[in-house]
């Protein structure tokens, strides 16, 4: 309680750091492929699911799409910070509370009941 009322901003959640044993086995080939993915077109890149089905398809293993699709976000987010392009693709608006607002008054196509 003490700690909470000393600060007005709540401290940044910890996260573990996990290992996917399962994974390891082809973290390798499946950085290699998205290594390869960067010279491709935007179509043509591998996506989490696409990797799993192409892992089961050659290697005859069945992985949880949770954990293929954790460890690619991972590894796209090193590989971003390693050549140093931004690995978000948003901006973070920064509002200071009770003075920004938005309003939507609506538009010509409100279902509003007109008046008069």
């Amino acid at each position: 309680m003490r700690k909470a009322l000393a600060s007005r901003l709540a401290k940044p959640r910890k996260r573990p750091v996990r290992i996917t044993p399962r994974m390891e086995p082809y973290n390798k080939t499946v950085d290699k492929w998205l290594r390869a993915d960067l010279e491709a077109r935007c179509k043509q890149r591998h996506t989490a699911r696409r990797i799993g089905t192409r892992l089961e398809e050659e290697f005859g293993v069945a992985l949880p799409y949770t954990t293929v699709r954790d460890f690619v976000t991972a590894r796209r987010r090193a590989m971003a910070e390693e050549d140093g392009t931004p690995a978000e693709g948003y901006l973070t608006r920064h509002n200071a509370p009770g003075a920004d607002a938005d309003v939507d008054f609506g538009s010509s196509g409100s279902t509003w009941p007109a008046s008069g």
